[in-house]
């Protein structure tokens, strides 16, 4: 499947109003839970604001080449949104995979990273 096609599918898991089609991974949002530096921001409100950031800018959502050696052969890309916190000068980032063979109706992602963003 090519880039803007998966770039499509992640925006609509993330906009999807259904439950699951936009989880976080459990470790990830235990260390988040646990960050500090994130001032409090749970995952949960991290999923409020990027399917409002969104749905109001589906540009934001960018795909990346999967280059990290402990992900080559296991996907092609990765995606990131970087969300205005006004917390954070840079805004929040926020790292996504998308789902494997996704449902092209249903698409599911999973957030695996979020980090004040620094630039």
């Amino acid at each position: 499947m090519d880039e803007a096609m998966q770039v499509e599918l992640v925006r609509r898991a993330i906009m999807s109003r259904l439950g699951g089609c936009c989880a976080w991974d459990e470790k990830a949002a235990q260390r988040v839970r646990s960050d500090q530096s994130l001032e409090g921001v749970s995952p949960e409100d991290i999923n409020a604001l990027l399917r409002d950031y969104v749905t109001e800018h589906p540009e934001a959502v960018t795909a990346r080449r999967e280059n990290r050696d402990e992900y080559r052969g296991v996907r092609d890309f990765w995606f990131r949104v970087i969300l205005p916190v006004p917390e954070f000068t840079h805004g929040l980032f926020v790292e996504l995979v998308l789902e494997d063979d996704p449902d092209p109706d249903i698409p599911g992602v999973v957030i695996v990273n979020a980090h004040e963003q620094k630039r």
